[in-house]
């Protein structure tokens, strides 16, 4: 059997859904539970999630510098308004102004939106402090800022306390701990932290092993732009893993998004398919052309008027 013939066989996807599906002549169906109840959903739909889930949109900065009068900004965060402390110190980190680019200022800017309870701001600054960037690098401060943003459920911060814990930066390696901080950012579009958390659940790793959460956090990734979990989900679509079958088109557009990006693996996995794929389809137009020259073969065929010799088996008994 070719390797074009064993990678596409008939194609079903098949993926138990909280332990309950429902099927029809029609219409096959899976039911999607979670905390808000349950609803019937095309298993054909790939996302089984409602498209407005916050999980599918990256988390953004709504605060950020907007193109206010830097004067004007000095002024009301002086006056003791974090937010325009906060658009003050992003300015300053984008060399907007005289003074251009400045990590420092951006710093002092950081720290008084920080101190004022602006939790982007306390994010930035952690990061700061955690590489040195416009201050001397601290990992105490830059855990203490950052654990007051993660707190308030800032993503940005919960996913960099998620990859701390990990490496066991500045604090003792904790999977448990890190799989806690990347749930959080995860819940808000961090692509990362879905990454992480979805490598984590299927590992069993920090959290207890869930195969069909881990594909939906991996697929969350690679709809925020992962090109690792576009690659990732690719490759499962590509050669089906545990009740999930094949998916030959899902694979070359997630191969294909991570291919774009440059991703190594991807390219080559992508080039074996489509390599694959022309294969099987020249194989099928083999068929086609022989199914013809078949009919030609069983109409001429003669008929056996004699008895063939060759066929017949004698035994001798003494």
């Amino acid at each position: 059997m070719t390797r074009y013939m064993r990678l596409f066989p008939t194609l079903l996807i098949g993926v138990a859904i909280a332990g309950c599906t429902t099927s029809s002549p029609q219409q096959q169906t899976a039911r999607i539970c979670n905390s808000s109840g349950c609803v019937d959903q095309d298993r054909n739909i790939q996302t089984f999630v409602p498209q407005d889930d916050p999980r599918f949109s990256p988390p953004r900065d709504v605060d950020s510098y907007a193109g206010e009068r830097l004067a004007d900004l000095e002024a009301s965060a002086n006056a003791g308004n974090p937010i325009a402390a906060y658009k003050r110190g992003i300015a300053a980190l984008s060399g907007i102004g005289a003074g251009g680019k400045s990590p420092a200022e951006a710093a002092r800017w950081f720290r008084l939106a920080a101190d004022g309870g602006h939790t982007w701001a306390a994010y930035r600054l952690g990061e700061m402090y955690r590489n040195g960037t416009g201050v001397p690098r601290n990992l105490e401060l830059a855990l203490s800022y950052l654990n007051g943003a993660a707190q308030a459920r800032q993503p940005l911060a919960a996913n960099s306390l998620g990859v701390m814990a990990l490496n066991g930066e500045g604090v003792g390696k904790d999977t448990a701990r890190a799989a806690e901080w990347f749930t959080i950012a995860a819940e808000q579009g961090v692509a990362d932290s879905q990454y992480n958390l979805a490598l984590l659940t299927f590992q069993g790793d920090g959290i207890r092993q869930n195969l069909y959460n881990a594909l939906q956090w991996m697929r969350a990734a690679a709809a925020n732009g992962s090109a690792k979990a576009q690659t990732a989900v690719g490759r499962l679509y590509m050669t089906g893993l545990d009740t999930m079958g094949q998916d030959i088109k899902e694979a070359k557009k997630w191969l294909g998004m991570a291919a774009d990006k440059g991703d190594p693996e991807a390219q080559k996995l992508l080039s074996e398919l489509l390599r694959e794929e022309k294969e099987y389809r020249d194989y099928q137009r083999r068929l086609t052309e022989l199914a013809a020259q078949t009919a030609v073969y069983w109409a001429q065929a003669t008929l056996v008027r004699e008895l063939n010799t060759t066929t017949i088996r004698h035994y001798w008994y003494w």
